[in-house]
């Protein structure tokens, strides 16, 4: 999914609203994944600081 959606911004570069659209799109996937990352770690400590 990810390899599709860069290779339409590489094989379409004229379009360049286009590409700046999906490009916006990748980081909010990416920060959106790395935020419920962050959170699920922060769970696991919590959860290992109450168990000591």
């Amino acid at each position: 999914m990810l390899i599709h959606l860069l290779s339409e911004v590489l094989v379409y570069p004229r379009n360049i609203r286009f590409s700046k659209k999906m490009i916006k799109i990748l980081e909010d996937k990416i920060i959106k994944h790395t935020e419920r990352i962050f959170y699920t770690i922060g769970l696991l400590v919590a959860l290992v600081l109450l168990i000591l």
